[in-house]
Parts: C-alpha cells; sequence; structure tokens
C-alpha cells in the first residue's frame, strides 16, 4: 500500500512541475542562487528574464511547450509576488533580501529544494553549491553538502625554455630580405 502512495505521490510532483506557478517559483529559486558562489548575485529580474529562465530549463527537460512573459506573469501574481516597473525596459522584480525569504517560503510550499537546481554532476556527489542561509533555515538544502569554493590563483611558471612558434626562423623559406630583393630585380 506504502509503495502504491509513493507511486502517486511522485506522479503529483511530475504533474505540478509542469504548471506554470511552480515553474516560476522553481526558476526564481535558481535565481536566488545564481551568483552566490561568485558574490554578484542578481538583484533585478525582468518578468521577461523569469520566463526565458523557465524555457531554457524546459527545454533542457525535453518538454515542447514554452511559456511567454505574460503566462509567467500570471503566474508570479498567483504566488502573491508583485512586479514593479524596472525603468524603461519593462516589469519585473527588485530581489532584496525580503523577496528572497519570500522565494523561499514559496519554494519551500511547493516542494522545491537545492536538488531541483543543482546540475546533476554536483546532484551524483552530493554537491549543492554555494552555501545559502536561508536555505538552511528553512530546510531547502535536500540533503545536499555546501561548500564555498575559494577562487584559486593561476599557477605562475618561471620562464620557460619553449620560445613562441614565429620567433623560431623557417630554415626552408629565403629571408624575408634577400626575397623582396629578388622580386625588386635589385
Amino acid at each position: 500500500m506504502l509503495s502504491i502512495l509513493r507511486e502517486h505521490d511522485q506522479e503529483a510532483q511530475r504533474e505540478r512541475s509542469l504548471e506554470p506557478e511552480w515553474l516560476a517559483a522553481d526558476a526564481l529559486f535558481d535565481l536566488c542562487h545564481e551568483g552566490l558562489a561568485s558574490g554578484r548575485v542578481v538583484s533585478d529580474v525582468l518578468v521577461g528574464g523569469v520566463a526565458s529562465h523557465v524555457n531554457r530549463r524546459l527545454e533542457f527537460r525535453g518538454e515542447d511547450f514554452r511559456l511567454g512573459a505574460r503566462k509567467i506573469g500570471v503566474a508570479l501574481k498567483s504566488l502573491g509576488l508583485r512586479t514593479e516597473k524596472l525603468g524603461r525596459l519593462g516589469r519585473g522584480l527588485r530581489l532584496s533580501a525580503v523577496l528572497n525569504r519570500r522565494i523561499h517560503e514559496i519554494a519551500k510550499q511547493m516542494g522545491i529544494d537545492r536538488r531541483s537546481i543543482a546540475p546533476l554532476a554536483a546532484l551524483e556527489n552530493g554537491y549543492g553549491g554555494a552555501p545559502c542561509s536561508l536555505c538552511e533555515e528553512l530546510g531547502l538544502t535536500g540533503g545536499l553538502q555546501f561548500v564555498n569554493i575559494a577562487k584559486t590563483t593561476q599557477w605562475r611558471h618561471g620562464p620557460s625554455s619553449r620560445r613562441r612558434l614565429l620567433d623560431v626562423p623557417d630554415k626552408d623559406l629565403p629571408n624575408r630580405d634577400t626575397a623582396r630583393q629578388e622580386v625588386d630585380g635589385s
């Protein structure tokens, strides 16, 4: 009986993962974490940018439908997220600390965690990316490990014994000066 319920729950999750609200929440959750490792987090996102993010994820999953900005705008409104005019570019969201918390809360309500946004290679190794205090606080880690990976400095090698390719003259070709003299006839 328990296996039947699990199978039914998994099917319901698959169906729910194609709803515009779930797709919008998943994309926003991903965008909240996009620049964590580099320290350059996203601060503003247009509704069209969310739609583009959703469509890239749908394409990656092999789905054959796409959502436009209007449909995503309606989905954001139904999630309780109010868009605002972002200059001349259009409507979007300012990803403040308050809105990031709200997006994490929505993700928790919808059953979205860091496993849904982690790359497959990372999942295979149990790595979820850069740490996020909101994910840890709200229990959205999905059992993954999170590590800050510091940028490494490039190795500096001493002077090389190799010379650049163009620094070595080709012995089979005539010298440029003698070739020029032969052409000029001098």
